[in-house]
């Protein structure tokens, strides 16, 4: 690049649209402390290797997924999973378990819930997007 460095132009960037996500590879690490500035979310060193490149994009998309909502936790076997609401169908009281339908298709079960389901619920029924329409879903 000629007088601009890509910290200018993250700068650029940032004025224009604070929510844009921004990955730096460079062949220099001079900046790269300025990079927390523009709030990049990676400054990779060249050669970049293939399995660094895609983490980088793979936490960049989730970055991005965590920005566009609200979350709702999942208390599941394998540890607290928190998904984005907008991804959320339907949830399901199936012997005292959360069945949580996401939008692509698959089920998120949780693990025993102690409360009832609308306590368990709460936060989730707060949304304007979700109705409870029985006492089950």
């Amino acid at each position: 690049m000629s007088q601009t460095t890509g910290i200018d132009l993250g700068n650029e960037i940032r004025k224009i649209n604070s929510d844009n996500t921004i990955i730096y590879i460079t062949s220099s690490d001079d900046f790269a402390l300025d990079a927390f500035h523009v709030h990049a979310v990676r400054y990779l060193l060249k050669p970049v290797q293939a399995n660094q490149f895609f983490e980088a994009l793979d936490f960049a998309f989730s970055y991005a997924e965590l920005k566009k909502g609200p979350m709702y936790p999942i208390k599941t076997k394998s540890g607290l999973q928190s998904v984005s609401c907008s991804k959320i169908e339907y949830v399901e009281n199936a012997s005292r378990m959360l069945n949580v339908h996401m939008t692509d298709g698959s089920v998120i079960t949780s693990i025993f819930i102690r409360k009832s389901f609308e306590e368990e619920l709460g936060e989730l029924l707060q949304n304007k997007c979700f109705l409870q329409v029985h006492k089950s879903f």
